[in-house]
């Protein structure tokens, strides 16, 4: 594969255009680790007006437990939601969806592990309109 894109550089290099070759070892570990983590979930049908009250209600958890750990706050929607009746660890996979569906956003050079209520935004645009952004 690295052959191919070599001969790729070449090419276009010829043209005047930069190509450059990155590989995964070009970024930092906890990107990769993040995003290795939100693969998965991006595949999940949950319905969207059930993601968008989801997040609502994390947005709210978030707000109320700024110092918490995700995993925390996501056992703590476990045991209060009125949406629908959660398993243990059903909360955050919930979490991990809404992050990687885009309704919820964190900064991908922060392991997830690290994050705090704090460290998470509301995509307004997606979740009140149920627009991708």
């Amino acid at each position: 594969m690295l052959e191919k894109l070599k001969i790729e550089q070449a090419y276009w290099e010829e043209q005047g255009i930069r190509f450059l070759i990155k590989t995964e070892k070009d970024f930092p570990l906890d990107l990769r680790k993040n995003l290795q983590w939100l693969h998965q979930p991006q595949w999940y049908q949950t319905p969207d007006h059930l993601l968008r009250a989801f997040a609502a209600e994390f947005m709210e958890l978030f707000t109320r437990y700024p110092n918490d750990r995700l995993a925390d706050i996501a056992e703590y929607l476990e045991f209060n939601t009125k949406l629908a009746r959660l398993q243990e660890g059903n909360g955050l996979m919930l979490l991990r969806q809404l992050f990687a569906k885009h309704y919820l956003t964190f900064d991908l050079m922060v392991y997830f592990t690290r994050l705090k209520g704090r460290d998470i935004s509301f995509n307004t645009g997606k979740v009140m309109q149920g627009r991708v952004s």
